[in-house]
């Protein structure tokens, strides 16, 4: 695919990068005491299943037809959850700071723990947003329904075309349609 061409050409180019050092990567006085997610009363653990969802496709699918044609498609779905993040800011200012979350298997499909390198590949970003880090301990809670990653609005090519500017994809007033800024 398209993506899997593109994203092997950015892996090639950033093996070929000198890694981040650590004083790149860290933030001065701010420590992360702690991570879990939180869902149906159980602590890290993700609740799963398969869905299943119509959803009217006349306008992307040229059928020639007065009525709506109607596409039912299964997905893997979850439980809501609760990302619980403990920060600690040892500054005496509040710091505004970007919360990125990612999700990455341990094990490869042998069940063999996987190495950095090899898990890098495999991660995904769950959710991102910004977060006034006040002086002192700090608990983040932020909900899996409110990620600027994924998107729960259910959407008709006719919703599509609706959009306000579609000459400018990052136009303000088109924030609601684009999901997790791929393109």
């Amino acid at each position: 695919s398209w993506h899997k061409y593109i994203d092997d050409i950015f892996q090639e180019y950033k093996l070929t990068q000198p890694p981040y050092t650590a004083e790149e990567l860290s933030l001065s006085s701010v420590e992360v005491v702690s991570v879990a997610v939180e869902s149906r009363g159980q602590k890290n653990q993700l609740i799963t299943g398969w869905s299943t969802r119509d959803f009217e496709a006349s306008r992307g699918l040229d059928f020639n037809a007065d009525k709506p044609v109607i596409v039912r498609l299964t997905h893997l779905n979850h439980h809501p959850f609760v990302y619980s993040i403990k920060v600690v800011n040892s500054g005496s200012v509040s710091k505004e700071v970007t919360v990125r979350i990612f999700m990455a298997p341990e094990l490869n499909e042998r069940g063999v723990e996987m190495n950095f390198m090899e898990q890098r590949l495999f991660w995904a970003e769950m959710d991102r947003f910004t977060h006034d880090l006040k002086p002192g301990p700090n608990h983040i809670l932020r909900s899996s329904t409110s990620s600027s990653i994924t998107n729960s609005n259910d959407f008709t090519f006719r919703d599509l075309e609706k959009q306000p500017n579609p000459g400018e994809p990052d136009a303000p007033e088109n924030t609601l349609f684009n999901f997790c800024g791929c393109g």
